[in-house]
């Protein structure tokens, strides 16, 4: 499961750097600003392959099922569909809780030299219920590593240099298959965060705080 992640760059032109997308290919975006407890139903800035080149482009967190209710945002690796549209979500961490429910404690995890951390997803043109269309991606998820002890599952973490191999829609069945796996136990830390995670309605530095030093 993966209900919460986070984006703390100060703009686009850093994301847009560090994952060598040209200018050209993320005009649009609307303006960024650090996010720290973004949630389904948020637009975040996904990553994208179209002739070669890398793109970012905004796309809503959920997509709607035929025959089911609610919004659906974690999709298992198990029954991954290859021939749907693959992308790259965004982010520098994600939250995980463990604890007792009445006192459930947020986790960040993160990249030790807090890099961006790329997560595979899915994405496509979803026809929202008033008739409108978005874009709209789902993340993948596999068994958890043993630092994720508190959860069964975790969301895929894509190697940095395989990203474009993800991406590829040319590529065949077998490359993004052997990429759905859990991340090396050493690819990540966890760190324990403040309780304000909990509700969707906080979004500001005092919820990471020292953690981003």
């Amino acid at each position: 499961m993966c209900g919460r992640i986070t984006l703390t760059r100060p703009n686009f032109e850093s994301i847009a750097t560090e994952l060598n997308v040209e200018p050209m290919n993320y005009r649009g975006m609307p303006i960024h600003e650090p996010h720290y407890n973004i949630a389904p139903t948020d637009t975040v800035p996904i990553l994208t392959l179209a002739d070669g080149q890398r793109h970012i482009s905004p796309m809503s967190w959920g997509t709607l099922l035929k025959n089911k209710r609610g919004t659906v945002i974690n999709w298992r690796s198990e029954s991954f569909p290859p021939q749907a549209p693959r992308c790259g979500v965004i982010t520098d961490g994600f939250y995980e809780w463990g604890g007792p429910k009445t006192a459930r404690q947020p986790n960040w995890f993160h990249r030790p030299d807090h890099g961006l951390l790329i997560l595979a997803g899915l994405w496509k043109m979803q026809k929202q219920r008033n008739g409108t269309f978005v874009q709209a991606f789902v993340i993948l998820t596999t068994r958890a590593n043993s630092l994720m002890a508190i959860h069964d599952r975790m969301p895929v973490v894509l190697e940095a240099s395989r990203l474009d191999e993800w991406m590829d829609p040319k590529a065949a069945d077998t490359v993004p298959r052997a990429m759905l796996k859990p991340a090396p136990d050493d690819w990540l830390v966890a760190d324990p965060a403040s309780p304000l995670v909990n509700s969707v309605k906080n979004d500001g530095l005092e919820l990471l705080g020292s953690l981003l030093d």
